[in-house]
């Protein structure tokens, strides 16, 4: 048999490489004859060949927020959906939630020896202290003088205004990576979220009646605020270490803290008792149902603004209000609860922590001053007095001051946060690097980007830098027929990137780091370059600026390192990772 009687009989049937042996075969037998053995060898390699395993489908685990999902492409092209370790005892899963929520991610591999007892014992030290204190206020209600019904009533919504704040720690405690990847802005909308408590608060007189409502939401916010200030005060205190002196960095900041608080605490009180005064009333000597134009007496409060909260009487809805009675329930201060009886002038004054009630003639005087919510004051008034409240009397210029105070403090925290060089990567400062990097071949150090970055809006796309958007889930950015295509494109790299049109998507494999972010990066940031030089888009693209990246990324790093930047870490803050 020779080669062209191979090729008709057998080039229909075989594939070139077979058809290559059998007339290599062929040219050793000269009689032109092939035994029946090497006959049944072709045969045998072209079955072997033409059973292939199965394809499997293409699927993946993505980590958001501690919670695993496997996601599957169908043959019919569609996407499926399955929690993973969905097998795992009720108990196992309670468990591994709570630990999620309130210890550190990857713990017990992410934190030192100790951990868990110094969490043990904070946590009985915060039960223990939180009960003591609801105690504290029904038995200092009680010594005030309110009978036990009252002081009840005070003290729920006490704890219920308080509770509030704690609600808020536990939502804002949530966001705790985020606040990794962005100190600086969340510092900033802590103490913006507590102005607006704070402003609730000064606000409530307005409306007494929704007391709770409105108190209750600036508690709420408060408390927000709270978790976020102290979980970016480290990263900001670490920003400024130089020599391993964490902790007197720490304790000097904090001593500067207490020193102008302490100082802005006197500016604010000599505030309230000068420009800041809210409210004036009147005791008036009633002659058969007149009110007479000699004043006898007169009533005079005053309030601290913005620390404590204003003073203010329940009645103010009408222009004058009358009440007459030898017992006069009123609900005066949302942080006073005083019982007084007096015939003659009362002069109520804050002082300090406390308020001094001087009272001439008295016949009863209780010095009493509480931080307390809801609270009552009772006056026994002889039977021929009024006590008139006139809304006239009321002093606004603290809505002006406190809204001036505000714009100030919130003016201040930005210029701190745009003073700390932090020197972890997070995607803007990431993006920052790359695009100084790709146009300058220069590499930036934290001090040279802190008064660049966008503290508002850090999300913003950077075009030198690629516009690469990070975080976004894969089921989202990638389509079934292109997901074998990006995992064979870089195999050897834990991030994958989709090339648009608008933006290029990158997304990490769960155990990446910061050196394998700014690969991506700098892969993204060469492609675009490349793209905007040519004018055409290339299906190489990507693989030459990856050939690129190889070539610049050692010294890259290195200077990158050697500027003070952290790249161990890569602080995304969504949490949205992937996988295979």
């Amino acid at each position: 048999m020779n080669g062209a009687t191979i090729r008709r009989r057998f080039g229909c049937y075989y594939s070139p490489e077979l058809r290559a042996q059998a007339l290599s075969l062929s040219l050793n037998f000269p009689d032109g004859t092939l035994s029946m053995q090497i006959l049944d060898k072709i045969k045998m390699q072209r079955k072997a060949s033409d059973e292939r395993p199965p394809e499997l489908p293409i699927s993946w685990v993505e980590i958001s927020n501690s919670i695993s999902r496997r996601y599957q492409f169908q043959p019919d092209g569609k996407l499926s959906v399955k929690m993973v370790d969905d097998s795992r005892p009720a108990a196992q899963r309670v468990m591994e939630s709570f630990l999620n929520k309130f210890f550190p991610s990857g713990y017990p591999y992410s934190v030192n020896e100790g951990y868990m007892r110094y969490t043990q014992f904070r946590a009985l030290q915060h039960f223990t202290s939180a009960a003591l204190s609801v105690l504290s206020t029904q038995s200092l209600l009680f010594a005030a003088g309110l009978r036990p019904t009252p002081a009840q009533a005070t003290a729920v919504s006490w704890i219920l205004r308080d509770g509030m704040q704690h609600v808020g720690k536990l939502i804002c405690s949530n966001l705790g990576a985020r606040m990794d990847s962005e100190p600086k802005r969340w510092r900033i909308l802590a103490d913006v979220l507590y102005d607006f408590g704070t402003g609730l608060e000064v606000m409530s007189p307005l409306c007494p009646h929704l007391f709770l409502e409105v108190a209750g939401l600036g508690n709420f916010a408060k408390g927000m605020a709270v978790v976020a200030a102290r979980a970016t005060r480290l990263p900001i205190y670490s920003s400024f270490a130089k020599e391993g002196n964490l902790s007197d960095l720490f304790a000097k900041g904090e001593a500067i803290s207490t020193l102008f608080n302490v100082l802005g605490l006197g500016t604010g009180i000599h505030l309230a008792s000068t420009i800041c005064s809210s409210m004036q009333g009147k005791l008036v000597k009633v002659q058969e149902n007149h009110v007479s134009q000699d004043v006898q007496n007169h009533l005079h409060l005053e309030e601290v603004t913005g620390i404590l909260g204003m003073f203010v009487f329940h009645a103010l809805t009408d222009r004058l209000t009358e009440i007459r009675g030898t017992s006069v329930p009123w609900v005066l201060s949302f942080y006073s609860l005083v019982e007084l009886t007096f015939y003659k002038t009362m002069l109520i004054r804050p002082c300090g922590l406390f308020v001094q009630y001087l009272v001439e003639n008295p016949r009863k005087l209780l010095l009493i001053w509480f931080n307390m919510p809801v609270c009552r004051v009772e006056f026994v008034v002889p039977v021929d007095y009024r006590v008139i409240c006139d809304s006239g009397n009321i002093e606004y210029l603290q809505l002006v001051v406190a809204p001036l105070l505000s714009v100030i403090h919130v003016y201040s925290v930005c210029e701190e946060m745009r003073a700390a060089p932090v020197n972890t990567l997070n995607p803007l400062r990431t993006a920052m690097i790359v695009a100084d990097f790709v146009k300058t071949g220069k590499i930036s150090s934290p001090a040279d980007l802190r008064y660049r970055e966008d503290l508002l809006f850090p999300g913003r796309l950077i075009e030198d830098a690629g516009k690469v958007k990070v975080g976004r889930s894969l089921h989202e950015v990638v389509r079934p027929s292109k997901l074998q295509q990006f995992k064979e494109a870089f195999p050897e790299e834990k991030f994958l990137l989709n090339h648009g049109s608008r933006w290029t998507d990158m997304i990490l494999e769960h155990n990446a780091t910061g050196e394998d972010a700014l690969r991506g990066w700098l892969v993204a940031a060469y492609a675009s370059d490349m793209e905007r030089l040519v004018n055409e888009p290339s299906a190489n693209i990507l693989q030459e600026a990856y050939d690129k990246m190889n070539s610049t990324f050692s010294p890259f790093l290195a200077e990158l390192q050697a500027k003070g930047w952290h790249t161990d870490r890569f602080l995304d803050g969504t949490g949205n990772r992937f996988a295979f």
